[in-house]
């Protein structure tokens, strides 16, 4: 940006552990452990002047988030304007049987599979 603005109801504090460095067109001030260096074309000590203002903070605070509607998932797609477009849903295809297949590892040869029917005891199969 082109301007950082801080203000303080008391005190300021900006804190560094080696250096601070205000530095303005051809002129700055350098603090740091060696002491306060003054460097530019005319040093003017209490010789009346004034501060910079500013144009003071531009932030404004963050909005309230917008409602949105929860997504409708029964809505026949859209066929674009086409007349020709299918509209239609297709009809989900029946589950055919199903099986759980398990590995286990602590039958008689481990990596053996055991295949389970309608609830009842496992059929035990695999490789040789």
């Amino acid at each position: 940006g082109r301007e950082i603005h801080q203000v303080a109801g008391m005190n300021l504090v900006l804190e560094a552990g080696a250096e601070i460095t205000l530095q303005a067109g051809g002129s700055f001030i350098k603090i740091d452990p060696a002491g306060i260096t003054l460097s530019g074309a005319a040093i003017r000590m209490n010789s009346g002047g004034s501060p910079g203002s500013g144009s003071g903070q531009q932030a404004s605070p963050p909005e309230r988030p917008r409602e949105i509607s929860p997504p409708s998932f029964n809505r026949v797609p859209s066929t674009g304007g086409r007349s020709d477009g299918d509209t239609e849903q297709p009809e989900a295809a029946p589950l055919g049987d199903r099986a759980i297949l398990l590995d286990v590892t602590s039958g008689e040869r481990d990596g053996q599979q055991a295949r389970l029917h309608d609830g009842q005891g496992p059929e035990t199969g695999g490789s040789e």
